[in-house]
C-alpha cells in the first residue's frame, strides 16, 4: 500500500536543537542534512549528532532520510561508511554525476555506489 507523503522537513545535522525539535514537528518525513546546511568544519560533529539523534529514537513512524555529501567531495568516504542503519529509511545522494564519480569514491563503499539500470 502506498503511503501519501505531504511534507518532509530538512533539518541541519549540525544543529542539536533542530534535531531535538524535529521529534515533535508534524511532518511525514525528516531529511537530516549533512550537505549544504552544514559548514565544512562541522561535518564530523553533524554526523555524530545525527547518529545520536537516531539512536535516541523518538521520531515515531516518520521516514528518516540522510542527505549525504556529494560523491565528489572529501566528506563522501566518511559518510558512505557511516550511516546509522536501524531506523534509517534512505540516504539522499546529493549533487553527483555518474560520469564524474571517481574509482576511489566508488571503491570506498561498493554497496553504496549508485545503481544504474
Amino acid at each position: 500500500m502506498t503511503r501519501p507523503r505531504r511534507s518532509h522537513l530538512f533539518m541541519p545535522g549540525s544543529n542539536p536543537r533542530a534535531l531535538e525539535k524535529a521529534r515533535n514537528l508534524a511532518a511525514d518525513g525528516l531529511i537530516l542534512d549533512l550537505e549544504d546546511s552544514v559548514a565544512p568544519e562541522a561535518k564530523a560533529a553533524a554526523r555524530e549528532g545525527i547518529a545520536a539523534a537516531i539512536a535516541a529514537k523518538g521520531f515515531g513512524k516518520r521516514e528518516i532520510l540522510i542527505r549525504t555529501n556529494g560523491l565528489d567531495t572529501p566528506w563522501w568516504a566518511m559518510t558512505s561508511r557511516w550511516p546509522p542503519r536501524p531506523r534509517l529509511t534512505a540516504s539522499w545522494f546529493q549533487k553527483f554525476q555518474v560520469s564524474k564519480i571517481s574509482t576511489r569514491s566508488a571503491a570506498a563503499s561498493p554497496s553504496s555506489a549508485p545503481h544504474r539500470p
